[in-house]
């Protein structure tokens, strides 16, 4: 039930000031009204609705310009008709509907900061309407144009979050005392100067991560370029949501994928890889899209760790999504190799989608590892391996 109601607060918060202040008030259209009065009224109501969305990002734009960071970009309607320009350092772009959001460096603010960020935008709003009663107009108009921009702040202050990561300022707020709590464990966790024995830093680190706590933040990306220490941490049990954040999606495959690609991983870690994988592309398939990670992307993840798990028949079947997608040179060049090797494994020639991925970018991830397999390596082992599978069958 707050899954359905959940993306519906909004707009039932809007309604509720809306006629509830229509109804305290005693607001009543005029009856029978010319039909250029309706026109007229109907458009300064839009006119409401616009000018409350771009205070409202204003509102955010000064915040972050108070709290010492720089606005890299402003959006204010949706995508039909966008048009792009830049104002300064700041691009802004503007298209038809309604929306739009402030966009920063607010990893590298403080939770405090955040808050007053994320809350100035409402306030902004809720400070403008009463001007709307300043409007050279008949009472009835003002106070329901003052209603709209009022109530689009009440509606924005709603707490709502979608699957796919959307979310208004109210969720934000509400987040702000787990923020707090999580920044607190996470310095408490990195005090430890062997942090990464402890089996709840996975925990921590991911909870941090979700939260935007940037020592998490930072502390995963160093990660990254220290394999022994990433290696601890994701052995280690991790603790994965029933209903997981697109940030959290997010995290496994970074860390998944750096894992894979870290030389020669131990089985252990392997098996684990494709497990979370698994569960990050089940979610993917039901009702957790993460667009920062397409599927796709996910998919050629698993195909390394099957092809690590000496599994090489399912590596091109899990890569056929991502070759037909609209790839960077890089991107397909990697997904590239990957076939590449496991068409060698399986005593096919795989030269061909080597050659090109070399064409591609001969320094993209997983290349340079396709020519010495292709050139000698393992790969008997491999084809030894899906022989060994495949004999009792055929000669059954």
């Amino acid at each position: 039930m707050l899954a359905i109601l959940d993306p519906a607060l909004p707009f039932l918060a809007f309604l509720a000031v809306l006629y509830g202040g229509r109804s305290l008030l005693g607001l009543r259209i005029p009856p029978h009204l010319a039909i250029a009065t309706v026109v007229a009224f109907a458009a300064l109501l839009l006119a409401a609705f616009i000018t409350g969305m771009v205070v409202h990002e204003l509102g955010h734009a000064l915040a972050v310009r108070l709290i010492g960071q720089r606005v890299d970009r402003i959006e204010l309607g949706g995508r039909l008709a966008r048009v792009t320009f830049s104002l300064g350092a700041v691009q802004i772009s503007i298209g038809l509907g309604l929306g739009g959001s402030v966009t920063y460096a607010s990893h590298r603010a403080s939770v405090a900061r955040r808050a007053v960020v994320v809350a100035t935008g409402p306030v902004a709003d809720i400070l403008v309407a009463p001007c709307c009663l300043l409007l050279p107009l008949p009472r009835w108009e003002t106070s329901y144009l003052a209603l709209c921009v009022l109530a689009s702040a009440v509606r924005d202050l709603a707490p709502a979050h979608t699957a796919s990561g959307g979310s208004t300022d109210g969720y934000k707020l509400s987040r702000i005392p787990a923020e707090l709590r999580a920044a607190a464990q996470v310095r408490k966790l990195l005090a430890d100067p062997c942090w990464w024995e402890r089996p709840d830093a996975p925990g921590i680190l991911i909870d941090g991560f979700r939260l935007d706590v940037p020592e998490a933040e930072d502390c995963l990306r160093e990660l990254g370029r220290k394999p022994s220490e990433l290696l601890r941490v994701f052995t280690k049990p991790w603790a994965l949501p029933d209903r997981p954040e697109p940030d959290v999606t997010h995290l496994v495959h970074v860390l998944s994928w750096k894992v894979l690609r870290s030389g020669d991983p131990p089985a252990e870690a392997v098996d684990l890889a494709a497990g979370r994988l698994e569960w990050v592309i089940d979610h993917l398939d039901q009702e957790h899209p993460d667009k920062r990670t397409p599927r796709h992307e996910m998919q050629s993840a698993l195909a390394l760790a099957r092809l690590r798990q000496r599994r090489p028949q399912e590596v091109q079947r899990l890569c056929a999504d991502a070759l037909a997608a609209d790839l960077d040179p890089d991107d397909r060049a990697t997904v590239l190799a990957l076939v590449a090797m496991a068409r060698h494994a399986l005593l096919l020639s795989g030269r061909q989608q080597l050659d090109e991925a070399l064409a591609l970018d001969p320094n993209a991830a997983l290349v340079g590892e396709a020519v010495r397999f292709l050139d000698g390596g393992w790969d008997t082992a491999l084809a030894a391996h899906d022989q060994t599978l495949s004999g009792p069958a055929a000669g059954g």
